[in-house]
């Protein structure tokens, strides 16, 4: 069956674009300069084109927009906390890790913060098995 996009609803159209599996973790290099061998995503300025080319001009305001980040976007796995890796989480280990991977990549969740705040553009994030850490209310508010 063939579907054309957009998708007709109304007045305007509809556009779901699903991406999955990013992992983005630390960064490509550490603050000291060193090579993040366990990076597995590089291709942040990429998403940002992604993204803007589904905000501006042909998909402006009159499009309705849904990102779904659907599952392994966050690869909270690979990222170590003071070095360490633990069998188990806490709250502050997440967040810390969060903002680690965030810190990592600043023009990926730069892009998201100017996608989700034009009009009709919505995000929807479906946790996967890297990114379970996003079940603790702090991390999740962070992400916010």
């Amino acid at each position: 069956m063939k579907t054309d996009l957009p998708i007709k609803t109304g007045n305007y159209s509809k556009i779901k674009l699903v991406v999955s599996d990013l992992h983005l973790g630390a960064g490509l290099f550490s603050t000291s300069g060193e090579k993040n061998n366990l990076e597995n995503f590089v291709f942040d300025s990429e998403f940002q084109y992604f993204l803007e080319y589904f905000s501006n001009k042909k998909f402006g305001n009159d499009y309705s927009v849904e990102l779904i980040l659907n599952g392994d976007i966050l690869d909270f796995l690979n990222i170590t906390y003071k070095n360490y890796y633990f069998s188990f989480i806490s709250e502050t280990i997440a967040l810390w890790k969060l903002k680690t991977i965030i810190k990592g990549h600043p023009v990926f969740f730069n892009a998201l913060k100017k996608f989700i705040a034009k009009r009709n553009k919505t995000i929807t994030y479906v946790i996967g098995n890297h990114d379970t850490d996003l079940f603790f209310p702090k991390v999740q508010e962070h992400l916010r």
